[in-house]
């Protein structure tokens, strides 16, 4: 109920935001070069899905709302030095097509686990999920227990945060969205290598790309019912990295930052195996801002096989 009123209200303003981009992107996009990595087929789109290094457990990335596996180089490339690591971009980012909606946290697992069964790359993995790609990880873990060794949330949505948000009288954030939809290229690349800004920033303002980043927003309060009415979270460690540098101004978005601590320490509690960390270099791109804290955590876990 919460979830959905304020769910509701944003997805209006995004809407009006989404109407005026797309009809000026289609003339500004340029073509884009082969990625590395392959595509797969699925029922109705191909995804493109890109590892790299050798071993097992597989490492799978996923990345927030608007984003590409681009997002993940700084950490993909180091991680692929210890075990075989794969980034993806999630149907409709990239260079992946546009999927089947609504575009929910089971549906994008659904479609992740048969990718990952015809590129033949078999459990087990360490789930590694920003933000929205984050509550996508922990529906895949509550879901497929036997396939996940282990978990690294970084700075991720909690299936209870809009409701908290809401009784604290706090319109929903816009982390991602404002900057993706809203920012400059230098804003929407922060912390990326100059040698892939161009290219992200083309990605990331394409139609396919908005309608996709619509579609999930408009219907994360079906996202987060999924998780919580998925099973319980496997006892498996889970490292949870939250920013430490401010992402929300206090006079406007008052006690959030505060909110937003309780439900990483809650995440964190889900198992006993559970850590938060602070990532006090930070905002909410920890994987592009410290992407040496999240390569800490595989190690950690992988010495734990």
């Amino acid at each position: 109920m919460y979830a959905l009123s304020i769910t509701t209200k944003f997805s209006v303003t995004i809407f009006l935001i989404l109407s005026c981009l797309l009809s000026v992107t289609a003339e500004s996009q340029t073509e884009l070069g082969d990625p590395p990595g392959k595509f797969f087929n699925l029922e109705s789109n191909k995804v493109h899905l890109h590892c790299i290094g050798k071993g097992s457990p597989i490492i799978i990335f996923d990345s927030g709302v608007g984003g590409s596996h681009l997002d993940w180089i700084k950490v993909q490339s180091r991680a692929g030095k210890l075990t075989q690591a794969c980034s993806y971009d999630r149907s409709g980012y990239g260079w992946s097509e546009m999927g089947i909606k609504p575009r929910t946290s089971k549906r994008i697992v659904d479609e992740l686990t048969k990718i990952l069964k015809i590129a033949k790359k078999e459990p087990p993995y360490i789930l590694v999920g920003h933000s929205f790609g984050g509550l996508n990880m922990q529906f895949f873990a509550r879901t497929k227990p036997e396939e996940v060794m282990g978990l690294i949330l970084v700075d991720s949505i909690h299936a209870e945060q809009y409701k908290r948000f809401e009784e604290a009288g706090i319109e929903i954030p816009t982390m991602n969205t404002t900057r993706f939809l809203l920012g400059s290229k230098d804003q929407v690349t922060r912390g990326m290598p100059d040698e892939y800004k161009d290219i992200a920033y083309e990605l990331v303002r394409s139609d396919k790309a908005l309608s996709s980043m619509f579609n999930e927003l408009r219907n994360m309060n079906i996202s987060t019912e999924e998780i919580k009415n998925a099973k319980k979270m496997p006892d498996i460690p889970i490292a949870v990295i939250t920013h430490g540098r401010k992402v929300w101004d206090s006079a406007r978005f008052k006690n959030m930052e505060e909110i937003w601590l309780e439900l990483q320490t809650d995440l964190s509690n889900s198992t006993s195996k559970g850590r938060l960390l602070i990532a006090n270099g930070s905002g909410h791109h920890i994987h592009l801002e410290e992407p040496e804290l999240i390569l800490s955590e595989i190690k950690s876990i992988l010495e734990k096989k």
